[in-house]
């Protein structure tokens, strides 16, 4: 739920970077779109680290990895 929350925000700042009109504006949106990536991130590598490892299967270990 997190990780939707942090995809959703970065999406938003990536469309004001676009519609910024002035470049300081565009790179303090584009700066926010990539925190929010990072959160994103995070949250989606602590989902997979607080799984149970017999629920995780082969293939999706060596792309944890």
């Amino acid at each position: 739920m997190e990780q939707k929350y942090f995809l959703a925000r970065r999406q938003m700042e990536l469309d004001a970077a676009l519609r910024a009109q002035c470049p300081e504006s565009r790179m303090i949106h584009l700066d926010l779109a990539g925190r929010y990536g990072v959160k994103a991130a995070d949250t989606a590598g602590e989902a997979r680290i607080d799984r149970p490892l017999e629920v995780i299967d082969d293939a999706q270990l060596r792309f944890v990895a």
